[in-house]
């Protein structure tokens, strides 16, 4: 009865994205969203969870949702902040249960008929990969190559991800394809890891932090930036629809 009553949201949902999508303009609907998908922890504690991994889950799950209302309304891609390289700093048992996490996420968008793989999604996982288990690394590999084909809409997963290495990183590509070359800004956004994906029109950072915490800071300069206070896994169908409208009205009267 519930997965009946799920498909049924999902099917008034995407219906509703019909609508905004046939009375938008089509200026109006950002082209490129980014995520900072803040408070999975805290969604833990506050729900007395025994494990702070199942926030975690939780926060995936709530991507998948948010990555459809997307593709829906006619975003043609989105980049989301998964796991900063500062996180392997946290309690291993943490660490441990999101890289298996991943594991098991990433397998499904592999095997799983409805995936996002296979309704048409290209899967991008960008940061420093090679910071991550082996076996992890080679299921990253599998998911970019099982999706690079596809072309109906790009996810980006910010994974072992921060900012300031992305740019560190692609200064040093730079020098080491050209010593002597002097290095412009082109030359840095075209060494990112999101390269050659555009700028983000929106960014947006749920739990009521007000910063960006190393996540597209070279990208992100001239993007709209929205902070909601409710936790990620939190974050609702109607919360989005109020940040559609929120673009649309800013979008508008610049």
């Amino acid at each position: 009865m519930r997965v009946f009553i799920r498909k049924i949201i999902k099917l008034i949902q995407k219906y509703i994205m019909y609508i905004l999508w046939y009375l938008l303009p089509s200026t109006s609907i950002p082209n490129h969203i980014a995520i900072i998908m803040d408070g999975n922890r805290r969604f833990a504690r506050k729900n007395k969870l025994d494990d702070v991994t199942l926030g975690h889950r939780a926060g995936f799950e709530k991507m998948i949702d948010v990555v459809r209302w997307c593709r829906d309304l006619g975003v043609k891609e989105a980049t989301v902040y998964a796991f900063s390289l500062e996180n392997f700093n946290r309690p291993q048992d943490e660490v441990d249960g999101l890289m298996q996490l991943a594991r098991e996420k990433f397998e499904q968008m592999l095997s799983h008929r409805e995936s996002l793989i296979r309704t048409g999604a290209r899967i991008k996982i960008i940061g420093k990969i090679s910071t991550l288990p082996q076996d992890l690394q080679d299921i990253v590999e599998r998911v970019q190559n099982d999706s690079k084909r596809n072309n109906a809409f790009t996810l980006n997963i910010c994974v072992a991800y921060l900012s300031t290495e992305e740019i560190v990183n692609s200064i040093n590509q730079i020098h080491l394809a050209n010593p002597t070359r002097r290095i412009s800004e082109k030359d840095i956004s075209e060494n990112l890891y999101t390269s050659p994906s555009p700028e983000p029109c929106l960014v947006i950072r749920t739990s009521g932090e007000r910063r960006l915490s190393s996540f597209l800071l070279w990208q992100a300069c001239n993007s709209l930036l929205l902070f909601e206070k409710v936790y990620w896994p939190d974050f609702s169908f109607y919360q989005f629809l109020l940040v559609i409208e929120y673009y649309h009205f800013t979008h508008k009267s610049t």
